[in-house]
């Protein structure tokens, strides 16, 4: 009868001490889903950063970043932004405005400091990406100047379109005050590399295009004094698609890449340095004012339902548009001139007009005017403060 009370007591000791353990514990009275009064709220959504796609032309969209242009100059699309990375985060959106407004030393040294203060941010081939093309765009305009001078056209002659063949010189430009040597040795060797795409746009605002390369090479190396040149020749055949086109673009642009780039005593560049993009627009005798104001050119297009000339004047606005008006507000009014557009009943030119929707905003719906509308009621909400 003892051995048993015994056993008995030292059951209940144990299961107090368990009871004991169990409300010290970080999972008794639900303690595992509540956190401290005075641990910090940590907030669960991530940064929001303003959207800076631009529109892009059928040409731009399979050039990608290697092509600078009006809608984007090659800065690259930017990832979601991380958790526990707000700060960094936000310089690296600051090092792309940099890019896209030129200031591409700023750009360079913001995203190096980046990798200086975390090397392994959680973004980071995003921005190795950019400080890498920042700094060769800096390059490009502190110690060598790269270009296209397309050949001049005999007096009195008209340009030619369609254009079948484009000519004209690269030029070498050294922009520093030092001796500048191109190229190591004797014997000819490659300098670089020059690209012409060639894109021809259609009155149903479908697009066809083209790209031809060339390797550019030199008979030996050279030294180009401070503010000296050399030019080198370069011809481009245009090939034509299967309709005749109410625009064309074409864009000479290229990389110098020689075996060795030194300023004066200093160290070898070992960087490949952009050419300043060159861009021709090709239009027709007939729509030729388009140039002057292709945004009054578009109103008219819709207005008279012209095909050519709506086509034609939206992807010179869209090439034009930094140099005439602020990005934002000009886009928008050409996306609620071609919304307006969109009545009810089944117009000839609504097919179109989607297709220019597309190009315009980047957006994709069903080529309907109900789509288009919808999208329309989440774009204004979007854009109103």
């Amino acid at each position: 009868m003892t051995s048993c009370l015994s056993l008995f007591s030292f059951l209940v000791l144990l299961a107090t001490i368990a009871t004991a353990q169990d409300a010290a514990s970080p999972g008794a009275a639900g303690a595992a889903t509540s956190q401290p009064a005075t641990q910090p709220h940590r907030p669960q959504t991530k940064p929001t950063t303003k959207p800076t796609t631009k529109p892009t032309t059928g040409a731009q969209e399979s050039e990608d970043a290697n092509e600078e242009s009006a809608a984007d100059r090659g800065v690259p699309n930017a990832p979601p932004a991380p958790d526990g990375s707000a700060f960094l985060w936000a310089k690296y959106q600051l090092a792309r405005e940099y890019f896209r407004d030129g200031k591409y030393q700023a750009a360079y040294r913001l995203t190096d400091s980046i990798l200086v203060l975390q090397p392994d941010v959680a973004f980071r081939d995003d921005v190795l990406r950019l400080r890498r093309k920042a700094e060769a765009r800096h390059l490009g305009l502190s110690i060598v100047e790269v270009r296209f001078e397309a050949a001049a056209l005999p007096e009195g002659e008209a340009p030619k379109f369609p254009a079948e063949r484009i000519q004209g010189h690269v030029i070498i430009e050294n922009v520093t005050a030092a001796p500048l040597q191109v190229g190591r040795g004797r014997g000819e060797q490659p300098i670089g590399q020059a690209r012409c795409r060639i894109t021809e746009f259609y009155s149903d605002g479908t697009a066809w295009s083209r790209e031809e390369t060339q390797n550019l090479k030199v008979s030996k190396a050279f030294t180009l004094a401070p503010g000296d040149s050399r030019s080198l020749e370069v011809s481009f055949e245009v090939p034509t698609g299967m309709y005749p086109p109410c625009l064309q673009r074409i864009v000479v642009k290229g990389v110098l890449r020689p075996r060795e780039l030194r300023i004066g005593d200093r160290d070898p560049i070992g960087r490949t340095i952009p050419w300043q993009q060159y861009v021709h627009l090709g239009l027709p005798e007939e729509l030729r004012a388009v140039r002057q104001s292709p945004y009054k050119e578009i109103k008219m297009g819709l207005l008279g339902r012209d095909g050519p000339r709506l086509v034609a004047a939206t992807h010179v606005f869209l090439e034009y548009q930094d140099d005439r008006e602020p990005w934002r507000k000009g886009t928008d009014d050409v996306v609620r001139l071609f919304l307006d557009a969109l009545t009810p009943e089944q117009e000839p030119l609504h097919p179109l007009v989607f297709r220019l929707l597309e190009v315009v905003t980047g957006a994709r719906c069903e080529p309907s005017v109900r789509s288009w509308k919808l999208w329309a009621i989440r774009w204004k909400a979007k854009s109103s403060p």
